[in-house]
Order: C-alpha cells, then structure tokens, then sequence
C-alpha cells in the first residue's frame, strides 16, 4: 500500500493536531568539502497540523530552537549558535509556516516560508509515508534550501555546499 493509498484509507480526522517535540527529528545535511555529507540535529520546539472538515492536510506551523544545534562536534556547534551562522542571541527560533498545501501522488507538497534570523524563504516540503491511525499521524518531510538565501554565507561554498537538504521525520497527535 503506497501512502498516497494508505491517507485515502485513513483519512485524518479533522482538527488541530501537535507535533509531539520529544519525537519528531529535524536534521540538516549539507556536504563539507563538495565531497563528504555533514549531518546536524535540531529539536522541534512546537508546531500544529491542522486538517480540514474533509481529512486533508490545510495548514502546518513549527517552531525549532535555533541552540538545540547538535552535529557532534562541540566547536562546529558553537560556530554555528554564533553570529557567524544563526546568531542564536538575536534569533533563538527557527520557524516554518505553510502557505498552500497540495496532495502528491505519495502524500503531499508544502509550499511554506522557512524563517532563519528573521529572513523568510520560500520553501516546498515533499510528504511521504503519511501514517494516520486514530489520534496518532506520522510522515516523513523533505526539502532543500539554498544556504546563501538564508543568509548562511560565512563560508566559503566549497568548505559548505550552497544547499541544504532538510529531513523531518514528525509525530503528531490529535489535540
């Protein structure tokens, strides 16, 4: 069964739903030295899906804390809290909000405004493996943003590749 058949089967019920914050992960990749793939985690501070009368995903809001940066390494952490990166001093939050919301052939695209430091940019989040079952709904969202509209550009681009690849695994239950 494909997601896209597996949402039809179950739709969700309608209403606010919360991203649970102690399950959903959000990981950032980006490639170091054109050639090697660096991975960074972030934690979901707060977010809502909310679903229409008819089962369909209508809007969806998030909220992650920008010094919840975690690579696993301490000093690239840091450099990245700082104003070099995401000046988390002035800007603790990094936010997402949808704009439209479409159904695909395996879930859904998510025409959205990623916010970092202030600066929103227009990003597409590709939803798969959409999992509902009562009060309970997961999916896997995926997308990429250039690095330079963000205004990410302390580096040069061949020590950080230009994109970022973002990967959302959310939980959310029925509020």
């Amino acid at each position: 069964m494909t997601s896209a058949e597996s949402h039809a089967a179950h739709p969700w019920p309608p209403g606010a739903w919360r991203l649970d914050a102690d399950r959903t992960r959000v990981q950032i990749q980006a490639k170091n030295f054109i050639f090697k793939t660096v991975g960074l985690n972030l934690k979901l501070e707060s977010g809502t899906v909310t679903i229409d009368k008819d089962g369909a995903v209508s809007a969806v809001e998030a909220k992650v804390d920008a010094a919840s940066v975690d690579s696993g390494n301490l000093k690239r952490d840091d450099h990245l809290r700082s104003g070099d990166f995401l000046d988390i001093d002035t800007y603790p939050n990094i936010g997402f909000s949808s704009r439209t919301v479409r159904p695909s052939p395996t879930g859904y695209e998510i025409d959205g405004e990623l916010t970092v430091k202030a600066k929103g940019v227009s990003t597409t989040l590709a939803v798969d493996s959409v999992e509902v079952d009562r009060d309970h709904a997961s999916f896997i969202a995926t997308g990429t943003v250039n690095r330079h509209a963000l205004r990410l550009t302390r580096m040069p681009s061949f020590m950080i590749g230009n994109d970022l690849m973002l990967i959302i695994v959310v939980h959310a239950t029925q509020s």
